[in-house]
């Protein structure tokens, strides 16, 4: 029996309420102004004198963070790998869909909702309250959550250290991005997802997830020869053979890591298996910031 503190962070208030919760892990949830909750999960060891890296996952359009996380397990190995892990949720659009406004999608019904301030009021809050590294702070998004993931990398790429963009686009206009430093990422796209070759997100165009690589090849200084990784794993779930291509682009500017893993065969949104989340984690966990 562990025990779960429920943060109110109201004005300059702070109201603590503990509950005891038949769970594995210490969790935290904390609900800020505006009614924007967020929900922190913590180790069970964990020490507030020894810093830890943040990981943050960003559902999809019309995908509550539970939903997202139930998918793709990311809650699974926070004490095996020793990490924060925070999974908000989105407003919810016209038609009662969560969404985020980032990159040019989603906000299709124009709430103008400024998710990218949001994030960051995340990432600060989150450092008042728990040892967080600075040099290790981490996105991971899967399509609407990709393109708030590209977002926050085009805008604030001195603050994360590695992100990973799981079949999201970014502007239609990608000189709108405009990262001042190199940053670790990481593109994974199925082959058979109907945005792989170039698609549209509400209307608006998106780049095909090759354009999209290139461009992060070109911002990150690297080479254009990727180099491949020969071993293979079974990814996705519903795809019966191992499926996966993983692509590295060397030399590039600071040793920073650009990948992109295709999955042969996989759609927009495939059944992810615990290897395939463990590596996704490792890819992030393994990337502290650079110094520049």
């Amino acid at each position: 029996m562990k025990i779960r503190t429920l943060y109110k962070l109201v004005a300059l208030a702070l109201t603590v309420i503990t509950l005891n919760i038949p769970t594995a892990k210490a969790i935290t949830y904390a609900e800020f102004p505006g009614d924007r909750p967020f929900e922190i999960q913590v180790p069970t060891n964990y020490d507030s004198t020894t810093p830890l890296p943040l990981v943050i996952g960003i559902s999809g359009y019309d995908q509550s963070s539970r939903v997202f996380n139930k998918i793709w397990g990311f809650p699974k190995f926070i004490d095996d790998k020793d990490f924060l892990y925070v999974s908000p949720d989105g407003l919810k659009d016209k038609w009662g869909k969560q969404f985020w406004n980032g990159a040019g999608c989603c906000d299709s019904g124009k709430k103008k909702t400024d998710d990218d301030a949001y994030f960051l009021h995340i990432v600060t809050l989150v450092k008042q309250q728990y040892a967080v590294d600075p040099q290790r702070i981490y996105l991971i998004g899967h399509s609407n959550g990709g393109f708030m993931v590209n977002e926050l990398a085009c805008r604030h790429s001195t603050l994360f250290a590695a992100v990973v963009n799981l079949a999201g686009g970014n502007y239609s206009n990608l000189n709108l991005c405009k990262p001042t430093s190199p940053i670790n990422y990481l593109e994974v796209w199925g082959s058979k997802d109907e945005t792989y070759s170039g698609n549209h997100a509400f209307g608006k165009k998106i780049a095909s997830a090759k354009d999209l690589m290139n461009f992060w090849v070109k911002k990150n200084g690297c080479s254009t020869n990727p180099v491949l990784d020969p071993a293979k794993y079974s990814y996705d779930l519903d795809v019966s053979d191992s499926n996966e291509i993983k692509k590295t682009f060397p030399n590039c500017k600071n040793n920073v890591a650009t990948q992109n893993w295709e999955l042969e065969g996989s759609k927009h949104l495939p059944t992810p298996s615990m290897q395939f989340t463990s590596d996704l984690l490792d890819f992030l966990l393994s990337h502290a910031k650079a110094n520049y």
